[in-house]
């Protein structure tokens, strides 16, 4: 209904649109209103992942603590991923490894690149309209809809994480559906999970003498 400044989808094509309808019986009434439509059919918006894992046990300098910011296929390449014979400079005992390697598989399922085909083209904008016509679109439209992503890739890497240790026995539920059995470290991580939950509530009490 109106004109939009935001980067990714910037409108300021103004057009008429016409309608007509049967006036029940007083003739045809024609109706006509002033909308705004997208500058280009097709706009792009690009977005780089990068990945860094941390081991605040490893060493009291930050600088030793980390992995380099990279992408997530580094991690494997790079030697900074446990899998099979591979070491790692940080991750050094078999829990460790076993948390390296199951955030490495969540972030890798949390992608933009899962997020983005698994909700199809479905946008934030979308909810705006109706009848095909909504209000104009805020100028920071494409940041509220990258962040609406991201928010989305942390909360299925959190789902991750959790569907592991109490997840029904699948792919994802390696503790309960035995591979936990033959992995010490997996093990350790099941069975040391505090997850939040909706029918415990946790009280902090502080009592002092006088």
């Amino acid at each position: 209904m109106g004109p939009s400044d935001d980067l990714w989808l910037p409108i300021h094509q103004a057009t008429n649109s016409s309608t007509s309808f049967d006036g029940t019986g007083n003739g045809t009434i024609e109706y006509s209103e002033l909308i705004y439509v997208l500058d280009k059919f097709l706009n792009v918006l690009a977005c780089t992942e990068q990945y860094q894992f941390w081991n605040p046990s490893l060493s009291p300098d930050p600088s030793q603590q980390c992995t380099p910011l990279v992408g997530l296929d580094h991690f494997t390449e790079d030697g900074y991923y446990i899998n099979g014979s591979q070491n790692s400079p940080l991750f050094t005992n078999q829990l460790q490894q076993s948390i390296m390697s199951l955030l490495h598989q969540a972030s890798f399922l949390s992608s933009f690149y899962f997020v983005i085909t698994s909700l199809g083209n479905a946008l934030l904008a979308d909810k705006l309209a109706q009848a095909a016509s909504s209000l104009p679109l805020p100028n920071d439209q494409w940041i509220r809809e990258a962040e609406n992503r991201s928010s989305i890739s942390m909360a299925n890497m959190q789902r991750y994480m959790v569907n592991t240790t109490t997840g029904p026995p699948g792919n994802d539920a390696q503790c309960t559906n035995g591979q936990a059995n033959s992995n010490s470290g997996l093990a350790q991580f099941c069975e040391n999970q505090i997850i939040q939950r909706q029918d415990f509530t946790n009280l902090a009490v502080s009592v002092s003498w006088h």
